[in-house]
């Protein structure tokens, strides 16, 4: 990412219980995972979501570290 960087604020974290593929789409066949999240890693809601293929709800997201990808809302949990 280039330009200026607003602060990370966290609006949600991964699932607690279980790690999670950071996805570069909102669907699972969307290519390789940007990452695979640790559970209960602090993510920021990117207001933009939309309905995948299978009927699930995608949010997009960011990590602290900047990194941008889509996770099933199902496999979020909202902080604030």
């Amino acid at each position: 990412a280039t330009g200026t960087t607003s602060a990370f604020l966290q609006t949600h974290e991964s699932n607690p219980d279980f790690t999670v593929n950071f996805r570069p789409g909102p669907s699972i066949d969307s290519g390789q995972p940007v990452a695979t999240l640790d559970p209960g890693t602090p993510l920021q809601y990117l207001d933009e979501q939309t309905t995948g293929d299978d009927g699930s709800i995608w949010l997009r997201m960011e990590t602290q570290d900047g990194a941008e990808g889509w996770l099933r809302e199902v496999d979020t949990v909202r902080t604030n």
